[in-house]
């Protein structure tokens, strides 16, 4: 069917997000979705749940690490055992509008050249007015074209990720989206009426992270990898994460330079720090 969809959900040992994200993307299988889930760790209140939701019915494929593997290898699994037309994932700590599917899938359906459509899971506040000039409207949604598109949540046409092949080792998913691209595919942003609440954003009323006790005790991975040592500065890594993810091209070539030479002053950045 052109519109099958899989979905992936990577879980890790967070309990309290699970309870309310779990659910949240359960609910697209009444819209004919199948819900692959990959569990990273041994949290037994986390495998408890998603037994439970796996005896209901509400889980397709699921496969368990007892090592947080992180999740190029769970992609991977997805992108390389699905059948489906278009394959997506949401990460266990984003909470997305319940029109989230079948917005995506009227995307794909009025788009053919697109390849990912990533769902923008920063406040609105962060967009830059030179970007909303550039955001163009399908089908009722606005995207904004970009070569590269972030993981936690996104929907791509299977055909072109089936032909471009998995993850490389050591390759991050935006890397990977300009694999795609390179490949001929159009990236974008969707930016849906009602925003994706990001759990580990403290800008959010609903976030887990409201304090400095918050932020050390569930320090995200992204924010351990940007060498953030406080939620000031984890804000200020979101901050410049939504200004790459806005201001850059969609042309691959131009992208693919910009991503290489900050890559580069990440690396003198943390030398000169000591890190």
């Amino acid at each position: 069917m052109a519109d099958s969809v899989d979905i992936l959900m990577v879980v890790h040992d967070r309990v309290d997000y699970l309870s309310r994200t779990l659910p949240n993307v359960v609910g697209f299988v009444r819209d004919g979705a199948r819900l692959w889930v990959w569990r990273n760790g041994e949290d037994s209140e986390v495998g408890n749940m998603i037994d439970r939701y796996r005896r209901e019915g509400g889980i397709y494929r699921y496969c368990h690490s007892p090592s947080n593997v992180g999740l190029r290898e769970p992609l991977n699994w997805l992108i390389g055992n699905s059948d489906a037309a278009l394959i997506g994932k949401i990460d266990d700590d984003l909470i997305v509008p319940g029109y989230w599917l079948k917005a995506m899938r009227e995307i794909h359906r009025a788009a053919s050249g697109l390849a990912v459509v990533g769902g923008w899971s920063l406040p609105t506040s962060d967009l830059s007015v030179s970007a909303t000039k550039r955001v163009r409207v399908i089908d009722g949604k606005r995207i904004l074209l970009h070569s590269w598109i972030a993981g936690g949540n996104f929907v791509a046409k299977a055909a072109r990720l089936r032909r471009v092949g998995t993850l490389r080792p050591d390759e991050t998913f935006p890397d990977y989206c300009l694999r795609v691209a390179w490949d001929g595919g159009k990236n974008a942003w969707w930016f849906p009426d009602d925003e994706i609440v990001h759990l580990d954003d403290p800008r959010f009323a609903d976030s887990g992270i409201k304090s400095e006790e918050d932020f050390w005790v569930r320090r995200p991975l992204t924010a351990i990898r940007a060498g953030a040592r406080s939620m000031s500065e984890w804000i200020d890594v979101l901050k410049r994460a939504a200004s790459a993810a806005q201001n850059g091209s969609w042309r691959p070539g131009k992208c693919f330079y910009l991503r290489m030479v900050a890559r580069r002053m990440l690396k003198a950045v943390r030398v000169l720090a000591g890190r």
